[in-house]
């Protein structure tokens, strides 16, 4: 998936949860979204089973990774240091665990 999308819609969740104060609700968008990505994508190729299995993974990795992220950003938000802190480290861990994620199952 492209990088411009993933930026816009993480864009538009952290906009979301500054805007309306509910982590939960924004999580759900966040994880939504990609599932119905995935779902798109995967039709369009091939479905197997295997796919399906990695979706539900990522959609459950998402689920729990954004709720604490959109959490924090929206308790930290009045604190601009911590609040831009939280966006580069989430984005950095994010990287950095699909990256070994992708590696180590080719390993």
């Amino acid at each position: 998936m492209g990088v411009v999308l993933k930026l816009a819609i993480l864009i538009f969740c952290i906009r979301h949860v500054m805007n309306n104060g509910r982590p939960g609700q924004t999580t759900a968008i966040y994880a939504g979204t990609f599932l119905v990505i995935g779902l798109l994508l995967a039709f369009f190729q091939q479905f197997t089973p295997f796919v399906g299995i990695i979706l539900a993974l990522t959609f459950v990795y998402d689920l729990v990774t954004g709720f604490v992220f959109f959490w924090l950003i929206d308790r930290y938000y009045g604190n601009p240091l911590a609040f831009y802190t939280i966006i580069i480290l989430g984005i950095a861990a994010s990287v950095g665990i699909k990256f070994l994620l992708v590696f180590g199952l080719q390993s």
